[in-house]
Protein backbone atom coordinates (compact mmCIF):
# COMPACT_ATOMS: atom_id res chain seq x y z
CA UNK A 1 0.00 0.00 0.00
CA UNK A 2 2.11 2.86 -1.24
CA UNK A 3 1.92 6.33 -0.89
CA UNK A 4 3.73 9.34 -2.09
CA UNK A 5 5.58 11.11 1.10
CA UNK A 6 8.31 12.81 2.87
CA UNK A 7 10.14 9.88 5.22
CA UNK A 8 10.71 12.38 7.66
CA UNK A 9 7.63 14.31 8.30
CA UNK A 10 5.62 10.86 8.58
CA UNK A 11 8.26 9.42 11.00
CA UNK A 12 7.61 12.89 13.11
CA UNK A 13 3.49 12.26 12.54
CA UNK A 14 3.60 8.62 13.71
CA UNK A 15 5.99 8.99 16.55
CA UNK A 16 4.17 11.88 17.93
CA UNK A 17 0.99 9.96 18.00
CA UNK A 18 2.69 6.98 19.44
CA UNK A 19 4.51 8.51 21.85
CA UNK A 20 0.65 9.85 22.84
CA UNK A 21 -0.54 6.74 23.01
CA UNK A 22 2.03 5.66 25.42
CA UNK A 23 1.69 8.58 28.01
CA UNK A 24 -1.91 7.90 27.99
CA UNK A 25 -1.04 4.73 29.47
CA UNK A 26 1.21 5.26 32.55
CA UNK A 27 0.20 1.72 34.16
CA UNK A 28 0.53 -0.29 30.87
CA UNK A 29 -2.25 -1.31 28.13
CA UNK A 30 -2.21 -1.97 24.48
CA UNK A 31 -0.81 -0.02 21.34
CA UNK A 32 -2.21 -1.23 17.89
CA UNK A 33 -0.96 0.16 14.69
CA UNK A 34 -3.09 -0.72 11.80
CA UNK A 35 -3.55 -0.31 8.20
CA UNK A 36 -5.74 -0.86 5.25
CA UNK A 37 -6.98 0.12 1.76
CA UNK A 38 -9.84 1.84 1.04
CA UNK A 39 -10.75 3.07 -2.44
CA UNK A 40 -7.64 4.98 -3.45
CA UNK A 41 -6.65 5.76 -0.17
CA UNK A 42 -4.83 4.15 2.96
CA UNK A 43 -5.45 4.62 6.32
CA UNK A 44 -3.11 4.06 9.26
CA UNK A 45 -5.54 3.72 12.69
CA UNK A 46 -3.12 3.56 15.60
CA UNK A 47 -5.26 2.99 18.80
CA UNK A 48 -4.76 2.80 22.39
CA UNK A 49 -6.45 1.46 25.77
CA UNK A 50 -5.45 4.42 27.69
CA UNK A 51 -7.49 7.21 29.61
CA UNK A 52 -9.12 8.90 26.74
CA UNK A 53 -10.27 12.35 26.07
CA UNK A 54 -13.48 14.01 26.76
CA UNK A 55 -14.99 16.41 24.03
CA UNK A 56 -13.83 19.23 24.87
CA UNK A 57 -10.21 18.04 25.01
CA UNK A 58 -10.90 16.22 21.24
CA UNK A 59 -12.30 19.38 20.03
CA UNK A 60 -8.97 21.41 20.64
CA UNK A 61 -6.25 18.37 20.23
CA UNK A 62 -4.64 19.70 17.27
CA UNK A 63 -4.90 23.69 17.63
CA UNK A 64 -1.09 25.03 18.71
CA UNK A 65 -0.15 25.27 22.51
CA UNK A 66 -2.92 22.98 23.66
CA UNK A 67 -2.15 20.01 26.11
CA UNK A 68 -3.85 17.93 28.77
CA UNK A 69 -0.77 17.23 30.32
CA UNK A 70 0.91 18.78 33.56
CA UNK A 71 3.30 21.78 32.91
CA UNK A 72 6.27 21.05 31.95
CA UNK A 73 5.16 17.02 30.62
CA UNK A 74 4.30 18.80 26.93
CA UNK A 75 3.13 21.44 24.92
CA UNK A 76 0.66 20.87 22.37
CA UNK A 77 2.86 21.69 19.69
CA UNK A 78 3.25 17.86 18.12
CA UNK A 79 -0.59 17.00 17.56
CA UNK A 80 -0.24 21.15 15.46
CA UNK A 81 2.14 19.60 14.19
CA UNK A 82 1.59 16.50 12.94
CA UNK A 83 -1.96 17.96 11.93
CA UNK A 84 0.06 19.96 9.12
CA UNK A 85 2.48 17.19 8.14
CA UNK A 86 -0.63 15.38 7.34
CA UNK A 87 -1.77 18.06 5.14
CA UNK A 88 0.79 18.69 3.39
CA UNK A 89 0.53 15.12 1.83
CA UNK A 90 -2.83 16.23 1.25
CA UNK A 91 -3.89 13.77 3.86
CA UNK A 92 -6.59 13.63 6.65
CA UNK A 93 -6.05 13.01 10.15
CA UNK A 94 -8.86 12.61 12.88
CA UNK A 95 -9.69 11.33 16.87
CA UNK A 96 -12.05 9.83 18.56
CA UNK A 97 -12.17 9.28 22.19
CA UNK A 98 -14.07 8.64 25.56
CA UNK A 99 -12.56 9.27 29.12
CA UNK A 100 -11.70 6.32 30.48
CA UNK A 101 -11.51 4.14 27.13
CA UNK A 102 -8.97 5.45 25.21
CA UNK A 103 -8.33 6.95 21.75
CA UNK A 104 -8.50 5.94 18.36
CA UNK A 105 -6.21 8.17 15.58
CA UNK A 106 -7.12 7.82 11.72
CA UNK A 107 -4.57 8.98 9.27
CA UNK A 108 -5.25 8.83 5.66
CA UNK A 109 -3.27 9.25 2.80
CA UNK A 110 -3.84 9.43 -1.55
CA UNK A 111 -2.77 5.86 -2.61
CA UNK A 112 0.31 6.29 -4.58
CA UNK A 113 -0.30 4.20 -8.19
CA UNK A 114 3.36 4.59 -9.24
CA UNK A 115 5.97 3.68 -6.81
CA UNK A 116 9.52 5.11 -7.04
CA UNK A 117 11.36 5.62 -3.78
CA UNK A 118 13.74 8.55 -3.91
CA UNK A 119 15.63 10.46 -1.20
CA UNK A 120 13.87 12.58 0.45
CA UNK A 121 14.05 15.45 2.98
CA UNK A 122 11.80 17.16 5.02
CA UNK A 123 9.83 19.90 3.89
CA UNK A 124 10.66 22.09 7.00
CA UNK A 125 14.33 20.93 7.10
CA UNK A 126 16.79 24.20 5.67
CA UNK A 127 19.85 24.26 5.63
CA UNK A 128 22.23 27.56 6.28
CA UNK A 129 25.85 27.82 5.04
CA UNK A 130 26.40 30.55 8.02
CA UNK A 131 25.56 27.98 10.47
CA UNK A 132 22.53 27.30 12.60
CA UNK A 133 22.49 27.85 16.46
CA UNK A 134 19.38 29.37 17.61
CA UNK A 135 18.85 31.07 21.54
CA UNK A 136 15.26 31.10 22.42
CA UNK A 137 14.25 33.28 25.39
CA UNK A 138 10.78 32.95 26.84
CA UNK A 139 9.58 33.17 30.46
CA UNK A 140 6.75 30.55 29.76
CA UNK A 141 8.06 26.86 30.08
CA UNK A 142 6.01 25.27 27.99
CA UNK A 143 5.99 28.08 25.14
CA UNK A 144 9.95 27.69 25.47
CA UNK A 145 10.10 24.17 25.24
CA UNK A 146 7.37 24.33 22.46
CA UNK A 147 9.54 26.96 20.44
CA UNK A 148 12.52 24.71 20.89
CA UNK A 149 11.03 21.23 19.61
CA UNK A 150 10.14 23.72 16.22
CA UNK A 151 13.21 24.86 15.66
CA UNK A 152 15.32 21.41 16.11
CA UNK A 153 12.58 19.71 14.07
CA UNK A 154 13.00 22.59 11.26
CA UNK A 155 16.78 21.54 11.73
CA UNK A 156 18.69 23.98 13.82
CA UNK A 157 20.46 23.60 17.18
CA UNK A 158 19.03 25.17 20.03
CA UNK A 159 19.95 26.72 23.00
CA UNK A 160 16.71 27.80 25.60
CA UNK A 161 16.83 30.29 28.22
CA UNK A 162 13.72 32.28 30.51
CA UNK A 163 14.75 35.70 31.06
CA UNK A 164 16.57 38.45 29.47
CA UNK A 165 19.19 38.68 31.75
CA UNK A 166 20.73 34.75 30.61
CA UNK A 167 19.86 35.46 27.07
CA UNK A 168 22.77 38.55 27.21
CA UNK A 169 24.94 35.95 29.06
CA UNK A 170 24.33 32.89 26.76
CA UNK A 171 24.94 35.19 23.50
CA UNK A 172 27.98 37.06 24.78
CA UNK A 173 29.27 33.42 25.54
CA UNK A 174 28.32 31.95 22.19
CA UNK A 175 27.48 34.32 19.65
CA UNK A 176 23.95 32.44 18.41
CA UNK A 177 23.23 32.85 14.43
CA UNK A 178 19.69 34.09 15.37
CA UNK A 179 18.04 34.82 18.72
CA UNK A 180 14.16 34.29 19.03
CA UNK A 181 13.26 36.39 21.22
CA UNK A 182 9.83 37.02 23.62
CA UNK A 183 9.02 40.65 23.90
CA UNK A 184 6.76 40.74 27.06
CA UNK A 185 8.92 39.17 30.20
CA UNK A 186 8.61 40.32 33.80
CA UNK A 187 12.19 41.83 35.32
CA UNK A 188 13.86 42.71 31.45
CA UNK A 189 11.19 42.81 28.74
CA UNK A 190 12.45 41.44 25.37
CA UNK A 191 13.03 45.12 23.77
CA UNK A 192 15.57 46.08 26.53
CA UNK A 193 17.41 42.61 25.90
CA UNK A 194 17.34 43.41 22.62
CA UNK A 195 19.29 46.63 22.71
CA UNK A 196 21.71 45.19 25.24
CA UNK A 197 22.71 42.05 22.72
CA UNK A 198 22.78 44.77 19.94
CA UNK A 199 25.18 47.26 21.82
CA UNK A 200 27.52 44.39 21.99
CA UNK A 201 27.31 42.82 18.82
CA UNK A 202 25.75 45.11 16.14
CA UNK A 203 25.94 42.28 13.78
CA UNK A 204 23.49 40.48 16.27
CA UNK A 205 20.04 38.45 14.03
CA UNK A 206 17.04 39.46 16.83
CA UNK A 207 13.38 38.16 15.93
CA UNK A 208 11.10 39.22 18.57
CA UNK A 209 8.07 37.16 19.07
CA UNK A 210 5.06 38.43 20.61
CA UNK A 211 1.41 37.11 21.88
CA UNK A 212 0.08 40.35 21.40
CA UNK A 213 -1.75 41.56 18.37
CA UNK A 214 -0.04 42.63 15.36
CA UNK A 215 -0.17 45.92 16.63
CA UNK A 216 2.52 45.38 18.98
CA UNK A 217 5.22 46.19 16.97
CA UNK A 218 4.10 49.32 16.54
CA UNK A 219 4.65 49.84 20.56
CA UNK A 220 8.27 49.21 19.88
CA UNK A 221 10.50 52.16 19.30
CA UNK A 222 11.62 52.87 15.80
CA UNK A 223 15.17 52.89 15.87
CA UNK A 224 14.63 49.32 17.37
CA UNK A 225 11.92 48.31 14.36
CA UNK A 226 15.15 49.10 12.29
CA UNK A 227 17.60 46.76 13.30
CA UNK A 228 15.76 43.58 14.15
CA UNK A 229 15.28 41.10 11.54
CA UNK A 230 11.53 40.19 11.87
CA UNK A 231 8.71 40.39 14.60
CA UNK A 232 6.32 37.26 14.45
CA UNK A 233 3.29 35.93 16.83
CA UNK A 234 2.69 33.10 18.44
CA UNK A 235 1.42 30.47 18.42
CA UNK A 236 2.75 30.45 15.08
CA UNK A 237 2.95 27.12 12.67
CA UNK A 238 6.33 25.75 11.23
CA UNK A 239 6.07 26.87 8.32
CA UNK A 240 5.91 30.43 9.44
CA UNK A 241 9.05 29.80 11.88
CA UNK A 242 10.82 28.32 9.25
CA UNK A 243 10.19 31.24 6.91
CA UNK A 244 11.67 33.74 9.44
CA UNK A 245 14.80 31.91 10.20
CA UNK A 246 15.45 31.59 6.58
CA UNK A 247 15.05 35.27 5.88
CA UNK A 248 16.88 36.25 8.91
CA UNK A 249 19.74 34.13 8.85
CA UNK A 250 20.49 35.02 5.02
CA UNK A 251 20.48 38.70 5.80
Amino acid sequence: MPIKGDHLGLNQVFMNLCNNARDSMPDGGELKIEAHKQRKKVTVTISDTGCGMDEEALKNIFDPFYTTKDVGEGTGLGLSIAHGIVEEHHGDISASSQPGKGTVFKVSFPIAEKFEQIKSESPHRIKEEKGGKVLIVDDEPGVLKGLGHMVKAIGYEVDSVSNGIEAIEYYERYKHDLVLLDWKMPKMDGAACAKRILENDPAARIVIISGYQETAIDRIDADLRNVIKDFILKPCDLDRLSEVISKALKS
